[in-house]
């Protein structure tokens, strides 16, 4: 096995010195205050998961909105000034018994969020609290779903905190936005936003003359994504190796990540010129999909599982051509695996998105395609032990997701229907839904999902999970 060195993350080290040598006392000039957006609003987010091999969880089709937020001067400094604002949501579903309609479960799923933005001369503070169900009985250290602070220099800007960073121009799905992870506790059922989750993180914007900007990030620790051990959304595969261990999801090892082992850089360069927004990226730090040592599985009886570390280059760029506003996001995964034959780590990896949206001109309907594909190099030295070894012998995967929206009734009713399609293995996911604008701020959404293919790929896994779901939701 060839290790690769660690000379980028020295040169990011480099990077910062050579810019903060360059700082003078103008640069750290009082700035003007911001948004407090961590990214856009509040944030959207993914790498290359995939669990039909221990790991493909992507984050496909959602929709986000952000909460306003009202605001409330705290003294007599007029630019000192607190923003409250949040939702209330409460989901009733309820999955299809096929056998015995009257036996349906039914879950109700109570949701709350607040979020605080304190703005002052020249810096922001936000929190972002959670209160849903699970979290409040199961999992109150995610209660603070946000919490960061934003100082405006001349120059740059400096933010330090747990936050959501979403780097790409894709719509609800990114194949280079790597530096938080998501929770698939109920697999890509929710929003993009409600499935990322914060992670520690020390980035500074560094503006430049002409419209560029740096960014530099560092994570002290790795968080991985978040799977459930239970419920109707455990991914196949890890049922299938939690029923194998004697003692179940306690035979899985995990290493501990919140060491400096784990530490995270990564750097983003983007720029605007004209009609194009164009990025490129650099990360140190691990590929998310887990690996599995199977060679100490069959001796021990135990799972022990490891996060890589990788190199990732990439890119995006948009802009509108003849009338089609257009996406690309693609990367390269450098693993310590080179060759392709060591089976405890993953092969290096392409990934790209392609996508385009455009208004018909009938009614207000608009149409939107993307393309995701996952490309496993030297697949041909892939075999059993191997921690991406796929018995059908199938190591790409391109999935196609379609998009049909349109409004109706000055906007108050809006149809939409989603599908997403693996063309190598057939698996898919149809998801019609449709919204209806109340009184004030209520909003009422009636959604189906439709799993098919079958049960070692990623959405045929939940062949038998469809359900129907109404959702109130209230924004202030």
């Amino acid at each position: 096995m060839k290790r690769i060195p660690t000379v980028a993350a020295i040169a990011f080290f480099l990077l910062l010195f050579f810019v903060s040598t360059g700082m003078t006392q103008e640069d750290f000039a009082e700035g003007e205050t911001g948004t407090g957006d961590s990214e856009g609003e509040f944030d959207e987010g993914a790498g290359g998961d995939d669990f039909s091999n221990f790991g493909d969880i992507d984050e496909i089709i959602a929709e986000d909105e952000g909460e306003g937020l009202s605001s409330f001067d705290t003294g007599s400094d007029k630019e000192q000034k607190l923003n409250i604002g949040g939702r209330f949501r409460f989901d009733t579903r309820y999955y299809a018994n096929k056998d015995s309609f009257k036996d349906s479960p039914v879950s109700v799923y109570p949701w709350v969020t607040l979020d605080f933005l304190y703005q002052n001369k020249n810096s922001d503070l936000f929190l972002a609290l959670d209160f849903t169900k699970n979290i409040l009985f199961n999992d109150l250290d995610n209660i603070i779903d946000e919490a960061y602070a934003r100082l405006y220099y001349k120059r740059f800007d400096l933010e330090i905190g747990y936050m959501k960073v979403v780097w790409g121009p894709g719509d609800e799905t990114h194949v280079i936005d790597l530096l938080t992870p998501m929770d698939y506790t109920d697999f890509v059922n929710q929003d993009y936003l409600d499935r990322k989750e914060a992670e520690a993180i020390f980035k500074i914007n560094w503006k430049f003359t002409g419209g560029s900007l740096l960014e530099l990030v560092y994570e002290p620790v790795f968080t991985p994504d978040t799977f459930p051990l239970e419920g109707p959304w455990v991914p196949y595969n890890l049922e299938q190796l939690i029923d194998t261990l004697p003692n179940g999801a306690d035979d899985i090892i995990y290493p501990i990540t919140n060491s400096l082992e784990y530490g995270q850089f990564a750097a983003r360069w983007s720029k605007a010129p004209g009609r194009l927004d164009l990025g490129m990226l650099y990360y140190y730090g691990y590929f998310r999909e887990p690996s599995i040592n199977y060679q100490r599985l069959m001796l021990e009886n135990k799972a022990y599982i490891s996060w890589d570390r990788v190199h990732f280059l990439g890119g995006d760029l948009g802009t509108v051509l003849w009338g089609f506003n257009t996406w690309l996001e693609a990367g390269y995964y450098f693993t310590e695996d080179w060759a392709g034959d060591d089976p405890l780590v993953h092969n290096h990896r392409l990934v790209l998105l392609f996508g385009f949206d455009r208004d018909l001109g009938i009614s207000s309907l608009n149409f939107e395609f993307q393309l995701r594909g996952n490309y496993i190099m030297h697949s041909d030295k892939i075999g059993p032990g191997d921690t991406e070894y796929n018995s059908k012998g199938k190591y790409t995967d391109d999935i196609l997701i379609l998009a049909l929206r349109d409004s109706y009734h000055r906007d108050k009713i809006r149809p939409v229907v989603s599908v997403a399609y693996t063309i190598e293995k057939g698996d898919y996911i149809i998801w019609p839904e449709i919204e209806f604008s109340l009184r004030d701020d209520m909003v009422m959404s009636v959604m189906y999902l439709e799993y098919g293919g079958d049960a070692e790929t990623y959405f045929g896994q939940f062949d038998d999970k469809d359900f129907l779901e109404i959702r109130f939701e209230y924004k202030f």
